[in-house]
């Protein structure tokens, strides 16, 4: 199997199973991720509200752990997951665009 299918059936299966969609389950951790930037930025003084992070951007900061993790120490798990949130990056993206295009009920 192949560093893409495995990363492609992790996000259609396994993983959408435990975590719901990505775009729900990143834009669950981008609200979570801007509430800690903004105690950190008020911390510093720099900060007024919380802004979530879009949960496509949540998609593109695991990617730079993996690729962090894989410049430090290869291991295929870093390329399979890399390669699985690039993946659902565009999922997010598409979703994005998809209930962009529906209105609301």
């Amino acid at each position: 199997m192949t560093i893409l299918e495995e990363a492609l059936k992790l996000v259609r299966g396994d993983r959408n199973d435990s975590y719901g969609t990505a775009f729900n389950d990143f834009s669950r951790t981008g609200i979570m991720a801007g509430a800690v930037l903004h105690e950190w930025a008020k911390v510093a003084g720099k900060s007024e509200l919380p802004i979530p992070l879009p949960p496509e951007l949540v998609g593109l900061f695991m990617v730079c752990v993996k690729l962090s993790r894989e410049c430090h120490l290869h291991k295929s798990d870093n390329l399979v997951d890399g390669a699985g949130y690039l993946q659902t990056v565009a999922d997010v993206i598409a979703e994005k665009e998809k209930r962009a295009a529906t209105p609301p009920v």
